[in-house]
């Protein structure tokens, strides 16, 4: 809301391409080309070229950059939004600036539209001498205001400009992502990413890489040692709460290791965690996670292995899904269950063979599991499943490239102690009927 508001203000985007003759006489409810496009302006925050456009600097060159951006008015080629956050990272929200007042003896207001407040004037203080500002927000005029506040070192005031979001957005975490921006007419590599979303108000995650250097919260401190990883909080108004975590971008290539830690819980939450990379997206859901519990994932650098380990009797789905070739993708479901405490799911992808390989390794116990595989292409889709029971070190063989669906049978292959030979062909049913 608070890009669209300055483009519809500068006259790029028209009110009434979304049902009213101006802003003020449009309406959300109801409206979905409305609600699409505040969506669209919401995700590019995390696409390039816009994430890497961002000015972060101390709060009296925040002031100074929009003195100058102002004087062209309505003219004007670029307009900003502002990004505010806590901190210590969190609480990400953006405002949009339209003018900037001289209170004296150092102290300037930047101007805001706030769209949880959109008729009542609203300032960002900042005295540029002391190089410190301060706003107090809230997410809506019912629930008790925050204040926000930060100086030089926290870089917890930014700008956005528009430009780069009117650009052609390029996906980080997809195949064939190539450019970045540089400024107008400026290409740049753009190094492909695993970004790493967590859902789990009050769970504390770290990720370590093979070298030991971290990156997420430590005695309470968000750190960050990867070279080339990076973290930022999404600004939207479910992230204002201090137990919320960001999005953490590894680059693609890193080996790491993600530890969920409920040191910081009261009672039981239940959390998921999601990475997403070049052609594929891992998920972990229904983990419930205890106060002082650790589990941990184990990825590969390219996503196609992982090893979930939880710090306790518990059985959380795993889901992959990878982009195949001429447009078929396919999705692979695991959930095991009647494992031993802490026991090890283990499950990789060779997409070069087009094999899933779920095994046992590692487990002391034998455990069942259920296995689901849906193929989705032009005709539609075609999923199915079955229940396995495998002993420890026993490892199952998937291979889904082979698999043509058209109702025809999927087979799994189980090699027991996984000594390399093949010791049982099982069918998968169909789940569609």
């Amino acid at each position: 809301m608070a890009v669209l508001s300055a483009l519809m203000y500068t006259g790029k985007i028209k009110p009434d391409e979304f049902g009213g003759a101006q802003v003020k006489d449009l309406k959300i409810a109801g409206n979905e080309k409305l609600q699409r496009e505040i969506a669209y302006w919401w995700a590019t925050q995390t696409t390039q070229p816009t994430r890497g456009a961002v000015l972060k600097g101390a709060p009296k060159d925040v002031v100074a950059f929009l003195v100058d951006a102002f004087k062209p008015g309505k003219s004007a080629d670029i307009t900003y939004s502002v990004g505010i956050y806590k901190r210590d990272g969190t609480g990400g929200h953006a405002v949009t600036p339209y003018a900037i007042e001289d209170k004296g003896g150092g102290i300037f207001a930047i101007m805001v539209y706030d769209n949880n407040f959109p008729n009542l004037p609203r300032e960002i203080l900042v005295d540029v001498n002391k190089n410190i500002w301060q706003y107090e927000a809230s997410i809506n005029p019912g629930v008790p205001a925050a204040l926000y506040e930060g100086d030089t070192d926290t870089k917890s005031l930014d700008l956005t400009p528009s430009a780069p979001r009117l650009e052609s957005q390029v996906c980080t975490f997809c195949e064939g992502a190539t450019t970045g921006y540089r400024g107008p007419g400026v290409a740049a590599p753009v190094t492909p990413f695993n970004e790493i979303y967590i859902n789990g108000g009050g769970v504390r995650v770290l990720i370590t890489d093979a070298q030991g250097r971290r990156l997420g919260r430590v005695g309470g401190k968000r750190v960050n040692e990867i070279p080339g990883a990076d973290v930022s909080t999404i600004k939207s108004l479910d992230t204002w709460s201090l137990t919320t975590e960001p999005v953490y971008r590894v680059p693609v290539g890193i080996k790491f290791v993600i530890t969920l830690d409920g040191a910081d819980l009261k009672k039981e939450t239940q959390a998921e965690i999601a990475m997403i990379g070049p052609g594929y997206a891992l998920e972990v859901q229904d983990i419930k996670l205890a106060p002082g519990q650790k589990d941990t994932l184990d990825v590969a650098p390219d996503g196609s292995k992982l090893t979930y380990k939880p710090g306790a009797s518990e059985s959380p789905d795993i889901v992959i899904a990878i982009e195949g070739k001429d447009n078929v993708d396919y999705e692979f479901f695991v959930k095991g269950f009647e494992l031993e405490t802490g026991g090890a799911i283990n499950v990789a992808l060779d997409s070069k063979k087009g094999q899933l390989l779920l095994s046992t390794v590692g487990n002391k116990q034998a455990g069942a599991y259920v296995v689901a595989v849906g193929r989705y292409d032009a005709q539609g889709i075609q999923e199915f499943g079955g229940e396995l029971k495998l002993e420890p070190a026993d490892t199952v063989y998937l291979d889904y490239l082979k698999w043509q669906g058209n109702g025809k049978p999927l087979t799994v292959e189980i090699d027991y102690k996984s000594d390399g030979s093949i010791d049982e062909t099982v069918e998968l049913e169909d789940l569609i009927k």
